[in-house]
């Protein structure tokens, strides 16, 4: 199931039992993502998707609206809870 979820900088989001730290954020078509602990980083593009956890994978993507902010599009099963923690 997909989801949306508009960032910034140093927003820390909830993927089951994992924080995400948007370590790098902006209007640009790359963002940085710190996952986990010890904190895998990921390079995270418009271009592709990446797999950040077992069967989640995230990209960037924009707003329908023209909003320049950037959204984190998350591709994982249902039963993956996806929260924002701050």
């Amino acid at each position: 199931m997909a989801l949306s979820l508009g960032v910034r900088s140093g927003q820390v989001l909830q993927v089951g039992n994992t924080k995400v730290l948007v370590e790098t954020g902006g209007t640009g078509d790359h963002m940085r993502l710190l996952v986990g602990s010890p904190g895998m980083k990921f390079q995270i593009s418009s271009q592709n998707r990446v797999e950040i956890l077992p069967t989640v994978y995230v990209s960037i993507g924009r707003s329908a609206t023209h909003n320049p902010s950037p959204r984190l599009c998350f591709e994982a099963p249902k039963d993956i809870p996806i929260t924002r923690v701050t």
